[in-house]
């Protein structure tokens, strides 16, 4: 949410949000809550990391499938920290050739050598 929108939904002005926002006493409980909220999401993360562990445990045991169990069996000992798989592969040595994207409405100026003046040049 904005700051325009939160003022908006309190029956507040920007201008009396920053006056507020001014006095320690109110930075002091917008860092409280906030704490106060990492928190409740580290608690909700943690139970559903539990959640997780039980599942991949019964999975292990009971599948069907013994690549399954294999995948759950290496999961838990591995710490209950899945493999996400991605790798990121960047090149940025890129340089001549390709495309030139132009902007609608920019103009593209394109340099050239200029033609030597014989008269310059004698």
């Amino acid at each position: 949410m904005t700051i325009s929108a939160a003022c908006e939904s309190a029956g507040l002005s920007q201008s009396g949000w920053f006056k507020a926002f001014q006095r320690p006493a109110v930075r002091d409980h917008l860092k409280e809550v906030q704490a106060e909220f990492v928190s409740e999401a580290e608690g909700l993360r943690a139970t559903a990391q539990v959640a997780a562990i039980e599942a991949a445990l019964d999975l292990m045991k009971n599948a069907k499938s013994e690549t399954v169990r294999a995948r759950m069996a290496e999961f838990l000992a591995a710490g209950a920290k899945a493999d996400t798989g991605v790798n990121v592969a960047v090149q940025v040595n890129n340089t001549g050739g390709g495309y030139e994207y132009v902007r609608p409405g920019q103009k593209l100026v394109e340099v050239k050598k200029r033609k030597s003046d014989p008269k310059k040049e004698q």
